[in-house]
């Protein structure tokens, strides 16, 4: 069973980087276009932009954690159902609670991360 684990969260651990990385960076650039009159007037001037963008990060980071987890665990399941990988693996024995429950292990260190981020930023 661990190398089906690893197989599941590797797939979901992909998945989840490219999601959070790719809506952090959209809404983060948002901000930042939103804010930039006020932050180029500063004493800071355009490297206020930079100095802003990184102290917003962790903020906009865990604001989406949850729903790039929802979404990469979504787009796995959808991702084993389009291949037929989630037929082979429940006419092997899996059970539908051994599959969700492979999700687990990294779902339980994204939580952790998210926890210290919060307590963090």
């Amino acid at each position: 069973m661990p190398i089906f684990m690893r197989y599941m969260s590797r797939l979901f651990a992909a998945r989840f980087a490219l999601i959070l990385g790719g809506l952090v960076m959209l809404v983060l650039l948002l901000d930042v276009m939103a804010q930039s009159s006020e932050i180029i007037s500063g004493a800071e001037g355009v490297a206020g932009l930079w100095r802003y963008g990184w102290l917003r990060l962790p903020l906009i980071a865990s604001k989406l954690i949850p729903f790039s987890v929802l979404i990469a665990a979504l787009l796995t399941l959808i991702t084993l159902t389009r291949y037929h990988e989630m037929v082979v693996m429940i006419g092997a024995g899996v059970s539908q609670l051994k599959l969700i429950l492979a999700f687990l292990p990294l779902a339980l260190v994204i939580a952790g991360g998210h926890f210290w981020i919060d307590d963090r930023a």
